[in-house]
């Protein structure tokens, strides 16, 4: 099963991190504190507004993002500073007035939770016990008014305080009816109407990747746990949890929360090294990560298989001007010169010869991302190191099968040289294989930086599309930006791509001819300055501009394919935002928090 780094935890407060006093121990604090030591991100998600939440922030003297009002709000809570809103959903005015009613009818006392404060509408003694057990319980201040009706406005949440939660919850569901657009939610001592989709997992979602998701361990303890400890890629239940809680978690621990379950369990995962903690996690998720990842590699190298299937034509015509002893026609006409000598078939010579080095640069490129994904690296490094990284790793399966170069070149030069790869060896050994390898090598340091220095280029012109334009247009600008930024490099290594391209076809031709010795890089480079003049070395160099442009598909294909496979994630619109080479490479604060943000969705209003 593939271990994983947790990127994240989440942790519910009341019943979980907090004890029955509602104080976080100073064992937890020692816990959280080492967490985010060790590049944990730490999320608090909680049924409390976030000025409710603040104290355990100032005691914990870290900045974090806390999901609130249980999934309809998020913000960045910082020790003893103001709290910046990430987003927030609201019931609707008529939803939020017929809550009310909902809650009033059935004896509870009722609460409108908004942004920064709450209303509750409390007739009865009985009524007011209930409000002053919650306030001592949450610590959210309540003002008490005799009528609700001036404060009927979109409303973050209601709040019905009762006796028995889990009985007016299922009483307060079979009232308002299954297509109400309000969710009802028991908690401690009362109930939650908040506006259809809220609840901890739909939060943690807006905040987090698929991938992050995946390697987020949730901790929580009641009914409003449930979505969160199933969504994560470990859910972790207290001792002391519903059995609703339990049911949906991963793992139950053996202590309480008044036992610091939490903190004990903090000090397990962080003490653990990174391939050991599938002994803590333990998770099913695992294993069908694994699949999916095996599963994206092979995927990503038929997508590279097909788009060189795609370009062999251009690749033909690239490989003839660079090894014509003649000046190769102009681009557009040799087309039609190649045809009239050869046929259709002339495109694809050699063609098969790319589709399997393809294939392999793919795999190699996308099992890179993938034990990025895996060990963590992607929380810690920026999208184009990343893609660096997987360009290296491309460029070292392409190094090691070199000699399917030699091949190709044998195969699409006109006319074609008839040497094998055994003769090669035979003849001249690893060297004739290996021959032009340096030039090769040398090509990749002019081309991966370029490529390197684009991904900001392109990772803007992606959010400015995602701003800007439609929905759904922003794969197909990251597209030609991605083209151009491929072709950059490409282009930029091209004159070397020529001298060895003419160096492995007359290391072919000699291999053929058994002569002594192979030919030298330089004397090839010299011969085709005194023949062809500075021009010779961008023979062929439209071809290859158009060829490289090409090369896009396979990245976006490959992108779509990852994602659906890797994060488990549908939207094709913003099939680039996570997991392809165009990741998001925003500058980034210092504050652990700001990693977690993520784009704003349509779901509820966003401030």
């Amino acid at each position: 099963m593939l271990a994983f780094r947790p990127y994240a935890v989440a942790l519910d407060l009341d019943g979980t991190t907090l004890d029955d006093r509602h104080e976080l121990a100073p064992r937890t604090k020692r816990a959280v504190a080492d967490a985010l030591e060790k590049g944990i991100k730490v999320i608090i998600a909680t049924g409390r507004p976030s000025y409710s939440t603040q104290r355990y922030v100032d005691a914990l003297d870290a900045a974090v993002v806390a999901v609130t009002f249980n999934g309809a709000g998020a913000a960045e809570l910082r020790p003893r500073k103001p709290p910046r809103r990430v987003f927030q959903t609201f019931l609707d005015v008529h939803r939020a007035a017929t809550a009310v009613e909902a809650a009033l009818a059935l004896g509870c006392c009722a609460s409108l939770v908004l942004p920064d404060r709450a209303v509750a509408v409390a007739p009865t003694a009985t009524q007011r016990r209930l409000l002053e057990t919650f306030v001592s319980l949450e610590g959210s201040p309540q003002e008490i008014v005799e009528d609700w009706a001036p404060y009927r406005r979109d409303t973050v949440k209601v709040l019905g305080l009762c006796d028995d939660p889990a009985a007016t919850a299922k009483n307060a569901r079979k009232a308002l009816g299954r297509h109400s657009g309000i969710v009802v939610v028991a908690a401690e001592v009362h109930v939650e109407f908040l506006a259809e989709g809220v609840n901890k997992a739909a939060a943690l979602r807006e905040l987090l990747s698929g991938p992050e998701l995946a390697r987020t361990v949730a901790f929580g303890d009641s009914f409003n746990d449930v979505e969160m400890l199933a969504c994560c890629g470990v859910g972790v239940a207290v001792a002391n949890a519903k059995d609703e809680a339990k049911a949906s978690a991963d793992r139950v621990s053996a202590f309480t929360n008044d036992d610091d379950a939490v903190a004990k369990e903090l000090e397990l995962l962080t003490a653990l090294p990174e391939l050991g903690t599938v002994a803590f996690l333990g998770r099913r998720f695992k294993a069908g990560a694994a699949l999916r990842a095996a599963a994206g590699c092979v995927a990503g190298g038929l997508a590279a298989a097909a788009d060189a299937t795609a370009a062999a034509p251009l690749k033909r015509l690239v490989t003839v001007a660079q090894t014509s002893r003649t000046p190769p026609p102009f681009f557009p006409s040799s087309f039609e010169t190649l045809y009239a000598a050869e046929g259709a078939r002339a495109f694809w010579a050699g063609h098969l010869t790319q589709c399997a080095k393809s294939f392999a640069k793919q795999v190699a490129r996308s099992a890179k991302q993938a034990l990025a994904e895996a060990d963590g690296a992607r929380s810690k490094a920026r999208p184009w190191r990343l893609s660096l990284g997987a360009d290296l790793a491309a460029a070292a399966a392409s190094c090691a099968l070199a000699p399917l170069d030699a091949l190709h070149c044998c195969h699409a030069a006109s006319p074609p040289v008839a040497a094998s790869l055994v003769q090669i060896w035979r003849v001249f050994g690893m060297r004739g294989l290996y021959a032009g390898l340096g030039l090769k090598v040398a090509g990749y340091a002019l081309a991966l930086p370029a490529r390197a220095l684009a991904w900001r280029a392109a990772a803007a012109a992606r959010r400015r599309a995602r701003r800007k334009l439609p929905r759904g247009a922003a794969p197909l600008v990251t597209f030609f930006v991605g083209q151009a930024v491929a072709a950059a490099g490409d282009v930029a290594a091209h004159p070397l791509a020529t001298v060895r391209a003419r160096l492995l076809l007359a290391t072919a031709s000699a291999a053929a001819a058994r002569t002594a010795r192979p030919p030298a890089a330089a004397a090839v480079a010299r011969e085709l300055y005194a023949s062809r003049g500075a021009a010779g070395f961008a023979d062929g160099a439209a071809a290859a501009l158009l060829l490289a442009l090409s090369s896009g598909v396979t990245v976006v294909a490959f992108a779509e394919i990852w994602r659906a496979l890797i994060a488990g994630r549908g939207d094709g619109a913003d099939a680039l935002e996570a997991d392809s080479d165009y990741g998001d490479d925003v500058e980034r604060p210092d504050e652990d928090v700001a990693e977690l943000k993520r784009p704003p969705t349509s779901r509820g209003k966003r401030i």
